[in-house]
Protein backbone atom coordinates (compact mmCIF):
# COMPACT_ATOMS: atom_id res chain seq x y z
CA UNK A 1 0.00 0.00 0.00
CA UNK A 2 1.92 4.09 -1.04
CA UNK A 3 0.94 6.78 -0.32
CA UNK A 4 0.27 9.55 -3.19
CA UNK A 5 3.51 10.87 -1.63
CA UNK A 6 5.52 8.29 -1.90
CA UNK A 7 5.14 7.44 1.89
CA UNK A 8 4.32 4.16 3.36
CA UNK A 9 0.75 3.75 4.00
CA UNK A 10 -0.99 0.59 6.76
CA UNK A 11 -2.19 -2.00 5.19
CA UNK A 12 -5.10 -3.63 6.98
CA UNK A 13 -6.85 -7.16 6.45
CA UNK A 14 -9.46 -8.46 8.46
CA UNK A 15 -9.59 -5.29 10.31
CA UNK A 16 -5.86 -5.52 11.56
CA UNK A 17 -2.63 -3.89 10.57
CA UNK A 18 -0.15 -5.44 8.21
CA UNK A 19 3.10 -4.52 8.05
CA UNK A 20 3.52 -3.02 4.23
CA UNK A 21 6.67 -5.00 3.54
CA UNK A 22 4.15 -8.14 3.84
CA UNK A 23 1.80 -6.54 1.51
CA UNK A 24 2.57 -7.89 -2.98
CA UNK A 25 0.35 -4.98 -4.91
CA UNK A 26 -0.57 -7.15 -8.26
CA UNK A 27 -1.36 -4.04 -10.76
CA UNK A 28 -3.86 -4.18 -13.00
CA UNK A 29 -5.48 -1.23 -15.46
CA UNK A 30 -2.97 1.01 -14.73
CA UNK A 31 -3.12 4.80 -15.57
CA UNK A 32 -1.11 7.56 -15.84
CA UNK A 33 0.12 9.48 -12.34
CA UNK A 34 -1.10 6.39 -10.54
CA UNK A 35 1.60 3.96 -8.54
CA UNK A 36 -1.10 1.35 -8.36
CA UNK A 37 -3.25 -0.45 -10.75
CA UNK A 38 -7.62 -0.02 -10.86
CA UNK A 39 -10.19 -2.56 -10.27
CA UNK A 40 -11.81 -3.30 -13.07
CA UNK A 41 -15.28 -1.36 -11.89
CA UNK A 42 -12.81 1.96 -10.89
CA UNK A 43 -11.23 1.69 -14.27
CA UNK A 44 -14.75 1.67 -16.31
CA UNK A 45 -16.31 3.75 -13.58
CA UNK A 46 -17.63 6.50 -16.37
CA UNK A 47 -19.49 3.47 -18.11
CA UNK A 48 -20.66 2.62 -15.12
CA UNK A 49 -22.01 6.41 -13.80
CA UNK A 50 -23.71 6.54 -17.36
CA UNK A 51 -25.73 3.43 -17.12
CA UNK A 52 -27.07 4.20 -13.33
CA UNK A 53 -27.88 7.93 -14.74
CA UNK A 54 -29.59 6.20 -17.39
CA UNK A 55 -31.93 3.91 -14.94
CA UNK A 56 -32.66 7.14 -12.55
CA UNK A 57 -33.57 9.30 -15.85
CA UNK A 58 -35.59 6.33 -16.48
CA UNK A 59 -37.27 5.50 -12.97
CA UNK A 60 -38.23 9.60 -13.13
CA UNK A 61 -39.43 9.68 -16.33
CA UNK A 62 -42.21 7.19 -15.55
CA UNK A 63 -43.04 8.66 -11.99
CA UNK A 64 -42.24 12.24 -12.32
CA UNK A 65 -42.36 13.20 -15.99
CA UNK A 66 -44.60 16.50 -16.79
CA UNK A 67 -46.87 14.35 -19.46
CA UNK A 68 -51.05 13.70 -18.91
CA UNK A 69 -51.93 10.25 -18.16
CA UNK A 70 -55.21 10.32 -20.22
CA UNK A 71 -56.90 12.53 -22.03
CA UNK A 72 -60.72 13.33 -22.52
CA UNK A 73 -62.15 14.92 -25.56
CA UNK A 74 -65.75 15.89 -26.11
CA UNK A 75 -67.65 17.27 -29.21
CA UNK A 76 -69.80 19.96 -27.05
CA UNK A 77 -68.08 23.11 -25.65
CA UNK A 78 -67.06 22.81 -21.59
CA UNK A 79 -66.20 25.63 -19.77
CA UNK A 80 -63.41 25.25 -17.07
CA UNK A 81 -65.81 24.30 -13.97
CA UNK A 82 -67.35 21.78 -15.68
CA UNK A 83 -63.91 20.41 -17.36
CA UNK A 84 -62.44 20.17 -13.68
CA UNK A 85 -65.80 17.94 -12.64
CA UNK A 86 -65.65 15.49 -15.27
CA UNK A 87 -61.72 15.16 -14.58
CA UNK A 88 -62.77 14.67 -10.52
CA UNK A 89 -65.29 12.10 -11.80
CA UNK A 90 -62.84 10.41 -13.91
CA UNK A 91 -59.99 10.50 -11.68
CA UNK A 92 -62.27 8.90 -8.79
CA UNK A 93 -63.52 6.07 -10.78
CA UNK A 94 -60.19 5.22 -12.15
CA UNK A 95 -58.37 5.34 -8.30
CA UNK A 96 -61.23 3.04 -7.38
CA UNK A 97 -60.93 0.56 -10.43
CA UNK A 98 -64.81 1.11 -10.45
CA UNK A 99 -66.60 1.48 -14.61
CA UNK A 100 -65.97 4.59 -16.15
CA UNK A 101 -69.10 5.83 -17.66
CA UNK A 102 -69.00 8.68 -19.89
CA UNK A 103 -71.51 10.69 -21.48
CA UNK A 104 -72.17 14.15 -23.71
CA UNK A 105 -70.13 12.93 -26.22
CA UNK A 106 -66.70 12.39 -24.31
CA UNK A 107 -64.49 10.07 -25.32
CA UNK A 108 -61.74 9.07 -22.90
CA UNK A 109 -58.09 7.54 -24.13
CA UNK A 110 -55.67 6.18 -21.80
CA UNK A 111 -51.93 7.97 -22.87
CA UNK A 112 -48.67 5.16 -22.19
CA UNK A 113 -45.42 5.10 -23.46
CA UNK A 114 -44.02 1.69 -24.08
CA UNK A 115 -40.79 0.81 -22.31
CA UNK A 116 -39.96 -0.55 -25.49
CA UNK A 117 -40.33 2.74 -27.32
CA UNK A 118 -38.43 4.67 -25.09
CA UNK A 119 -35.21 2.26 -25.35
CA UNK A 120 -35.36 1.85 -21.68
CA UNK A 121 -35.24 -1.74 -22.41
CA UNK A 122 -32.63 -1.69 -24.65
CA UNK A 123 -29.93 0.54 -22.88
CA UNK A 124 -31.17 -1.80 -19.75
CA UNK A 125 -29.69 -4.30 -22.22
CA UNK A 126 -27.17 -2.92 -22.78
CA UNK A 127 -25.71 -1.58 -19.63
CA UNK A 128 -25.57 -5.76 -18.87
CA UNK A 129 -23.79 -6.36 -22.13
CA UNK A 130 -21.64 -3.62 -20.90
CA UNK A 131 -21.06 -4.95 -17.95
CA UNK A 132 -20.33 -8.29 -19.44
CA UNK A 133 -16.47 -6.77 -21.79
CA UNK A 134 -15.83 -5.34 -18.65
CA UNK A 135 -15.01 -8.06 -16.61
CA UNK A 136 -14.59 -10.13 -19.60
CA UNK A 137 -17.23 -12.42 -18.71
CA UNK A 138 -18.71 -14.46 -21.67
CA UNK A 139 -22.36 -12.78 -22.08
CA UNK A 140 -24.29 -15.79 -21.78
CA UNK A 141 -23.46 -16.49 -18.47
CA UNK A 142 -24.69 -13.37 -17.08
CA UNK A 143 -27.67 -13.56 -19.27
CA UNK A 144 -27.00 -10.92 -21.38
CA UNK A 145 -27.13 -10.96 -24.96
CA UNK A 146 -24.15 -11.42 -27.33
CA UNK A 147 -25.58 -9.85 -30.18
CA UNK A 148 -24.86 -12.80 -32.01
CA UNK A 149 -26.30 -16.46 -33.57
CA UNK A 150 -23.03 -17.86 -32.09
CA UNK A 151 -23.82 -21.02 -30.04
CA UNK A 152 -21.61 -23.62 -28.08
CA UNK A 153 -21.48 -27.39 -29.01
CA UNK A 154 -20.74 -28.30 -25.27
CA UNK A 155 -20.10 -27.18 -22.03
CA UNK A 156 -16.39 -28.16 -22.64
CA UNK A 157 -16.09 -25.51 -24.60
CA UNK A 158 -18.16 -22.57 -22.73
CA UNK A 159 -15.18 -23.60 -19.84
CA UNK A 160 -12.65 -22.81 -21.93
CA UNK A 161 -14.20 -19.73 -23.68
CA UNK A 162 -14.57 -18.40 -19.84
CA UNK A 163 -11.47 -19.41 -18.85
CA UNK A 164 -9.60 -17.41 -22.61
CA UNK A 165 -11.18 -14.06 -22.02
CA UNK A 166 -12.22 -14.18 -18.53
CA UNK A 167 -9.97 -15.93 -16.18
CA UNK A 168 -6.83 -16.83 -18.21
CA UNK A 169 -5.31 -13.37 -17.97
CA UNK A 170 -5.65 -13.01 -14.15
CA UNK A 171 -4.36 -16.38 -14.22
CA UNK A 172 -1.27 -15.26 -15.82
CA UNK A 173 -0.97 -11.95 -13.65
CA UNK A 174 -0.81 -13.66 -10.25
CA UNK A 175 1.61 -16.69 -11.66
CA UNK A 176 4.20 -14.26 -12.53
CA UNK A 177 3.63 -12.18 -9.94
CA UNK A 178 3.89 -15.20 -7.32
CA UNK A 179 6.63 -16.62 -9.02
CA UNK A 180 8.78 -13.57 -8.70
CA UNK A 181 8.67 -13.76 -4.98
CA UNK A 182 10.14 -17.71 -5.05
CA UNK A 183 13.90 -18.47 -4.16
CA UNK A 184 15.69 -20.27 -7.51
CA UNK A 185 13.66 -20.70 -10.42
CA UNK A 186 11.09 -22.04 -9.16
CA UNK A 187 7.37 -20.89 -10.88
CA UNK A 188 3.70 -21.34 -9.50
CA UNK A 189 0.56 -22.73 -12.27
CA UNK A 190 -2.44 -22.55 -11.88
CA UNK A 191 -4.77 -25.61 -12.74
CA UNK A 192 -7.95 -25.01 -14.44
CA UNK A 193 -8.75 -28.62 -14.94
CA UNK A 194 -11.88 -27.96 -12.96
CA UNK A 195 -13.10 -25.62 -15.33
CA UNK A 196 -12.54 -27.70 -18.51
CA UNK A 197 -14.50 -30.78 -16.94
CA UNK A 198 -16.37 -31.99 -20.13
CA UNK A 199 -19.96 -33.69 -20.42
CA UNK A 200 -20.04 -37.56 -19.91
CA UNK A 201 -20.19 -38.49 -23.17
CA UNK A 202 -17.04 -36.41 -24.52
CA UNK A 203 -15.18 -37.92 -21.31
CA UNK A 204 -16.29 -41.42 -22.30
CA UNK A 205 -15.04 -41.13 -25.80
CA UNK A 206 -11.74 -39.24 -24.84
CA UNK A 207 -11.00 -42.03 -22.63
CA UNK A 208 -11.85 -44.47 -24.98
CA UNK A 209 -9.68 -42.70 -27.28
CA UNK A 210 -6.45 -42.76 -24.90
CA UNK A 211 -6.58 -46.53 -24.06
CA UNK A 212 -7.00 -47.11 -27.64
CA UNK A 213 -3.82 -45.83 -28.71
CA UNK A 214 -2.26 -46.80 -25.27
CA UNK A 215 -1.67 -43.01 -23.92
CA UNK A 216 -2.90 -44.30 -21.03
CA UNK A 217 -4.12 -47.41 -19.06
CA UNK A 218 -7.66 -48.50 -18.35
CA UNK A 219 -6.57 -48.26 -14.62
CA UNK A 220 -5.32 -44.97 -15.59
CA UNK A 221 -8.62 -44.05 -17.17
Amino acid sequence: AERRDGGDADAWSYGKQVPTADVVHFRAYRMPGLPVGLSPIQYAATSLDRDHAIQNFALGYYEDAPHPQSVVTSDLPIDDEQARSIKERIRSRIVGRDTLVLGAGLKYQALSVSPEESQFLATQKYGVAATSRLFGVPPEMIAAEAGNSMTYSNIEQKGIDFLTYCIQPWLSRLEYGISVLLPGKKHVRFDPAALLRTDLHTLMQATAIGIASKQMTPDEA
